[in-house]
């Protein structure tokens, strides 16, 4: 169950319980559906602005402070993001949800230990008739969490039984833990980082797709041998991800780095044709605007 589901399903058990808070229960309905409003429109700053608003008549509403939390994690803003989960679980320690995020955000700020702690405390709160999904997720982030390089084996069998959410989360634990000290170890990275693009793919998350082709040309650099390979696929991915996002300038740029990065690569006829597809765009477009 969703976080909009799981506050919308609460609310409504309000109004039923409770005839005399009808209103202030609908009300509650409506805001929510504010937020969400902004948040699907990718305006989290605005949302947390009416948060904050809300929370200033209803600051003991562990809802609100978990979806303040959630939208401070988009921003990336985790220490923030934290003390809000930390607010959302003590008021509602039997809501599996907040423990969840907050496990999330511990990863990102690498306390590995609390928030290993944390998804145990989800785990024993959360019902898996009610979410099983979300059991298996987590499941799978604490075993990540200790073995990385079984999850990439485990690669293959996430993507084709379409767990897409459940391989984004492991993929996004397995690279906080794993150490960059070593060839070997930068190899499985970018293994991970490639595998976690495959998923957002699916997901259509194209931001993220470039965010992990990004990771894989600042630490690739040390896969000494494979590194021109590596660098055109990424060149070449990166490229393809701009033209999803109708970036077409970037793309071209990104279409001459792979070529430069290897021009005999397999793939150098596909990255010619379209870098010649994307150039023909770029065309188009200026002659529109004369």
């Amino acid at each position: 169950m969703g976080i909009f589901d799981f506050l919308k399903k609460a609310t409504a058990g309000e109004m039923q319980v409770n005839k005399a808070g009808q209103k202030s229960a609908s009300l509650r309905l409506q805001e929510l559906e504010q937020v969400r409003g902004l948040r699907n429109q990718k305006k989290y700053q605005q949302a947390i602005d009416l948060l904050e608003e809300i929370l200033r008549s209803e600051p003991e509403n562990a809802g609100y402070w978990g979806l303040k939390g959630s939208s401070l994690t988009e921003l990336r803003k985790y220490s923030e993001a934290l003390s809000c989960f930390e607010k959302s679980t003590s008021l509602s320690p039997q809501a599996p949800e907040w423990w969840a995020l907050k496990g999330d955000v511990l990863v990102s700020l690498n306390r590995l230990q609390e928030a290993g702690d944390a998804y145990k405390q989800y785990l024993s709160v959360a019902s898996p008739e009610d979410d099983a999904n979300g059991v298996a997720i987590v499941k799978g982030i604490l075993a990540s969490l200790h073995d990385p390089i079984k999850l990439l084996q485990e690669r293959n069998s996430l993507m084709e039984t379409r767990k897409y959410e459940q391989a984004l989360a492991r993929f996004d634990c397995a690279l906080q833990v794993l150490p960059l000290n070593t060839e070997k170890e930068v190899g499985l990275a970018c293994a991970l980082c490639a595998s976690k693009s495959e998923a957002c793919e699916k997901l259509r998350k194209w931001e993220d797709v470039l965010v992990c082709w990004n990771k894989i040309l600042e630490i690739g650099p040390a896969l000494t041998k494979e590194w021109p390979t590596w660098a055109s696929i990424a060149w070449f991915k990166k490229a393809l991800a701009l033209q999803m996002l109708k970036r077409n300038e970037e793309a071209l740029i990104c279409y001459d780095n792979a070529l430069e990065a290897n021009p005999s690569a397999e793939h150098a006829s596909s990255i010619r044709n379209n870098r010649e597809s994307v150039l023909a765009s770029i065309r188009v477009q200026k002659g529109d605007g004369c």
